[in-house]
């Protein structure tokens, strides 16, 4: 099945100053995807560190999850959908983050019924594709903060749609998932274990060959 593309065009207005990361705070970067963007990564996270990127260490977990070892207190998380990659920074606390393309093909009812729960495949039924998509990447958002894949069990837990920052129950620890600024004909979901958070996005407004960027706070 396909969907119909969102064409709600919000604007991530471009940066004057590099982003000072404080506690409490998560930053979210929306970069193209191409063959920048790996180089674009590793100056941004370098620069949170004040380093030059070529020194900026990234190891992996057993199940993939990236982390600095320069500073294992600066968290991150990565994804990607067609032309869009979303960075999501922040300082203390783990973060998970999902991207999707709402013109994926693909047979939401019968994906919703084995993956899903009971309760978020009862709203799939009854509101198509775009529920389809926000539950997904919701529930994305929140293994990759946890550090799991697909293989955990994304029945295992429930999301909601409810809108505004949505609570996650997973044994006894509370996440909760932030709504972020819409990007056209995607759906995006942010992942973190803290309620009271400020969100601050930001969009490259100058990239080098050597994936160098300049940039300006988005919102606030």
């Amino acid at each position: 099945m396909e969907c119909r593309v969102n064409e709600d065009w919000a604007a991530w207005p471009a940066p004057d100053r590099p982003p000072q990361l404080l506690s409490g705070e998560a930053h979210v970067w929306w970069l193209p995807r191409d063959a920048s963007s790996r180089g674009a990564v590793d100056t941004i996270l370098a620069g949170y560190l004040e380093i030059a990127a070529i020194r900026l260490k990234i190891s992996r977990g057993v199940r993939g999850k990236p982390a600095i070892e320069n500073d294992p207190s600066l968290h991150y998380n990565v994804s990607h959908s067609r032309d869009v990659l979303l960075l999501a920074v922040t300082r203390f606390e783990a973060v998970g983050i999902d991207v999707e393309s709402l013109d994926r093909r693909v047979d939401y009812q019968r994906v919703a019924q084995r993956f899903f729960s009971p309760a978020e495949a009862a709203l799939v039924r009854g509101g198509g594709c775009e529920r389809f998509f926000t539950i997904w990447s919701r529930k994305e958002a929140f293994l990759k903060g946890i550090g799991e894949g697909i293989a955990f069990g994304m029945n295992r837990f429930s999301v909601t749609l409810e809108p505004g920052v949505s609570p996650v129950d997973w044994d006894g620890t509370p996440w909760f998932l932030h709504p972020l600024p819409p990007i056209p004909g995607k759906i995006s979901a942010l992942a973190l274990p803290v309620e009271r958070l400020r969100l601050r996005c930001f969009r490259p407004v100058v990239q080098s060959r050597e994936g160098g960027v300049e940039c300006v706070p988005l919102q606030s």
